[in-house]
């Protein structure tokens, strides 16, 4: 067909397994045995057994159902196709698993804790010393690291039929570093409805974190952070606690409002404040004409609720004055002579 149509072969057979269509001999022929056999009247079990194909092989030559690699042809000609990710979902039980270490996020593996840790490079530089043939004595020496260390490390994180690999050993220390422990709240009902209870009550996670002190003074159990609780209503992947709780707090927000680090906190005035440190000598001594300077003058503690503002220029004997009130506003300056 290729050749008559004036196309390359390779070509002819991506096209037609786009199209779900398979002429391979040995993928059709335990297909079209099952056909026969089940044509000349041999039930589904039966036939199965005899030819040697799975339940839903079977199933689906029945339906007229034709599957490949990544995906199935209906008995309507539709080409359904599947992404690796959804085919690894469908599989109840996987028969090959990671012998090299689980995944886990590559921020975690990358993560620095402390320098008593071994290092992705340390274990490179392990691994290689490995190939050498040192002993764990003398790779503890070039390493400066004590020689229990080096053999925990052989002993945790070695693979049985591959032996050392530093970074699978790496992952694999990663993985082993997270704690998962059960959710308090969830595993201490008692705890989880005082918690409500308290809430409803308007009580803040402040004064329910100190009454459960009070309250349950021999009960250690009995015992949580107004973090934790405030962890529990905003967490928006599994929140412990019911969204119906969110406005009994002081402030009311069903969502927690976000708040920068000091140093990435946005600063007040789009350009950078002079400081009076850096004002000039000719400004400060206030010898030269034309310069301005402002002043502010405000009650103690705002009472009565009214400023007075005024700008003068050095060296002239007028003034602006005008009165700014409680909000911030001010009304049209009036021209004074001092």
């Amino acid at each position: 067909m290729a050749r008559s149509m004036g196309i390359n072969r390779v070509t002819c057979y991506k096209w037609t397994h786009l199209a779900g269509i398979f002429t391979g001999s040995s993928i059709n022929s335990k297909r079209e045995e099952y056909l026969r056999l089940r044509a000349a009247g041999w039930t589904r079990e039966r036939a199965r057994a005899f030819v040697g194909l799975d339940k839903r092989s079977a199933a689906d030559a029945d339906k007229g159902i034709q599957s490949f690699y990544g995906g199935r042809v209906l008995a309507d000609g539709t080409v359904n196709r599947y992404t690796n990710q959804q085919i690894i979902e469908r599989v109840k039980n996987s028969r090959t698993r990671y012998v090299q270490g689980e995944r886990i996020n590559l921020d975690t593996v990358d993560k620095v804790i402390h320098s008593r840790c071994l290092s992705i490079i340390e274990r490179e530089a392990l691994f290689d010393y490995l190939r050498e043939g040192l002993t764990i004595r003398q790779i503890a020496a070039r390493m400066e690291r004590s020689p229990s260390t080096i053999s925990r490390e052989l002993r945790r994180n070695s693979s049985g039929s591959h032996g050392y690999r530093p970074h699978a050993a790496h992952r694999k220390a990663a993985a082993r570093r997270a704690c998962p422990r059960p959710v308090k709240l969830l595993t201490i009902s008692a705890l989880l409805g005082y918690v409500q209870y308290g809430l409803e009550q308007q009580w803040s996670p402040e004064q329910i974190s100190r009454r459960l002190r009070q309250d349950s003074p021999s009960d250690p159990t009995m015992r949580l952070f107004p973090e934790t609780i405030y962890q529990a209503l905003y967490l928006n992947a599994r929140p412990y606690l019911r969204r119906e709780l969110c406005p009994h707090l002081r402030r009311g927000r069903r969502r927690r409002k976000p708040h920068r680090a000091p140093d990435q906190r946005r600063p007040r005035f789009t350009t950078p404040m002079t400081p009076l440190s850096q004002r000039p000598v000719v400004v400060n001594d206030r010898r030269q004409t034309g310069h301005w300077e402002g002043d502010l003058i405000v009650g103690h503690r705002g009472v009565p609720r009214s400023r007075r503002s005024s700008n003068a220029p050095h060296g002239s004997p007028s003034s602006l004055t005008w009165a700014t009130s409680g909000s911030r506003t001010c009304s049209a300056p009036a021209s004074s002579t001092s």
